[in-house]
């Protein structure tokens, strides 16, 4: 599916704000207090530099269902206004869903799960095949499928994934362990409060074979010097001295003999 622009026109219309219906799949973050505030406030001094962006609903045609700028959209309800400046698109259902996903593709306030978890809700409305997907971003099928698997971290990895800024490849090489062994992992990531790529350098040790040590026989003395002589009595054997060498244990030591056959 090709991306395309999809103005009805570029006229910026004041719009009310109560007749927008936010869509569950479009909220990709919980706003917090503070983006809020600090953008309101912004607006009251600057004004809106960017206008928001709708599209007709379908089922109803005085209200608008927004595609972006729900951040934007919090502020002006925050600020009490009854209005917003917006730019009104044609788009169907497909469309709304590949247009906010390739403006957010690149923006540094939406993490990575969030983009993830939108991708898998397009797939799952089956508005959209995946091979339509991943031609709109410009990826392949595999490197999709590797997106969505991000979606298997639970609620807690993702917490601490975010909160330590651990980047893609780490969640990769993260996913590479089982969900028990996964656990343990993250508990000695923060206990050493390991960077980002010290966190992916413990992973790759991890992963390394273990090298287990070879192990070398023991040798006691008793068997050294029991040894030492068992080679003199062959060196003797060989050289046509009959020699044999033995053991004897008495009460309060050991006797070692090499006996040698009178000439």
């Amino acid at each position: 599916m090709e991306i395309k622009t999809f103005y009805i026109s570029n006229k910026i219309n004041n719009i009310k704000i109560s007749d927008i219906t936010v869509k569950k799949r479009i909220r990709l973050k919980n706003l917090c207090d503070d983006e809020i505030l600090s953008l309101a406030a912004s607006i009251k001094k600057n004004g809106l530099i960017e206008p928001i962006y709708v599209r007709k609903d379908i089922k109803n045609s005085k209200n608008y269902i927004l595609v972006d700028g729900l951040r934007r959209l919090n502020a002006f309800e925050f600020l009490g206004a009854k209005t917003i400046p917006a730019i009104i698109l044609s788009l169907t259902d497909a469309e709304a869903d590949m247009a906010f996903l390739y403006d957010n593709e690149n923006r540094k306030d939406i993490s990575i799960f969030e983009k993830a978890l939108y991708i898998g809700n397009i797939l799952k409305s089956g508005r959209i095949t995946k091979t339509e997907l991943a031609d709109a971003l410009g990826i392949s099928i595999k490197k999709l499928e590797k997106k969505l698997e991000i979606l298997k971290l639970t609620e807690d990895e993702r917490e601490v994934i975010i909160n330590h800024n651990f980047d893609e490849e780490f969640i990769y090489m993260f996913l590479g362990f089982e969900e028990e062994k996964r656990e343990d992992i993250l508990n000695k990531i923060i206990v050493k409060s390991l960077t980002n790529n010290e966190a992916k350098k413990y992973m790759e040790d991890l992963k390394k074979p273990e090298v287990k040590p070879i192990k070398t026989a023991q040798l006691t003395s008793d068997k050294i010097i029991l040894n030492s002589i068992e080679r003199m009595a062959v060196h003797l054997n060989d050289s046509g001295i009959k020699a044999k060498c033995f053991k004897k244990e008495n009460e309060s030591s050991t006797e070692y003999v090499l006996a040698i056959e009178k000439i």
